[in-house]
């Protein structure tokens, strides 16, 4: 009887040893597939990944400052980049000169075309949350951008299309960077100057520049700090496969 009491112990503390052997190699596993690892700019795979970055200009699409808002900001930025199924589009026939939407909505042509975006006063609503985690009100009943001309009638934005060259300065400026789990994840800072704007161009280059602009291809040097203060921060994060490397992610930074 002893010796079965003995044997059971050794047993036991067996058992005992080789789970906590198994768990332990689990656990430095899981730390070790979890374990962050912080990369700097000059960094091989950072440097191949940024120009990555600046071929994909539908990812970085911020253009305003998140603690400046205004009922203007959320709308260019909506015209800016709404996606295809957050609006209808809408070719009509014009009656002489005028594109005639409802009975007290119309728009003057002057190229014989009607082209019409319609947007959801919702759809504004639903930007401004996803982005800037604002609920503000948006009141804007009338505005000229980028080649939209948009009038709201109370639930919906009309907007007519014309013909508009991008003649828009962009600006990047990196934040930080690492890998974890196999995946690489790039911060930057992203703003977007329009030069046509003579207010905000003012703000960033001055009188001079911003009076005699003609939409040249010439792009004013603005300094990283400038770029960090009024950009929004992105994260890109990207995968390997085999020696590519493929985007898997991008997201805006909430900061705060």
């Amino acid at each position: 009887m002893k010796d079965l009491l003995n044997t059971c112990i050794i047993i036991g503390i067996i058992i005992i040893v080789f789970s906590v052997v198994v768990f332990g190699q689990k656990t430095s596993n899981a730390e070790a597939s979890s374990k962050r690892t912080d990369l700097i700019k000059s960094d091989p795979t950072v440097s191949l990944l940024l120009p990555k970055i600046d071929n994909y200009k539908y990812l970085r699409r911020a253009n305003i400052n998140n603690d400046s808002l205004s009922s203007r900001d959320i709308i260019e930025f909506t015209l800016d980049n709404i996606d295809k199924g957050d609006y209808e589009k809408k070719d009509m026939k014009p009656t002489k000169v005028t594109c005639q939407i409802t009975r007290k909505l119309d728009f003057i042509t002057d190229n014989g075309k009607c082209n019409i975006r319609i947007i959801d006063n919702d759809t504004f609503t639903k930007y401004q949350k996803k982005y800037f985690g604002s609920e503000m009100e948006i009141q804007f009943d009338d505005i000229k951008y980028h080649g939209y001309y948009c009038k709201n009638n109370g639930k919906k934005y009309y907007c007519f299309m014309t013909d508009y060259k991008d003649y828009t300065l962009r600006y990047s400026s990196f934040d930080s960077a690492y890998e974890q789990n196999g995946k690489y994840h790039i911060k930057e800072y992203y703003l977007q100057v329009d030069p046509s704007d003579h207010d905000k161009c003012v703000k960033y280059f001055g009188n001079d520049y911003c009076s005699n602009y003609k939409g040249k291809n010439d792009k004013p040097v603005l300094a990283d700090d400038i770029v960090k203060r009024d950009g929004i921060l992105y994260e890109h994060v990207f995968v390997k496969d085999k020696d590519n490397y493929y985007l898997e992610n991008n997201f805006v930074v909430m900061e705060g």
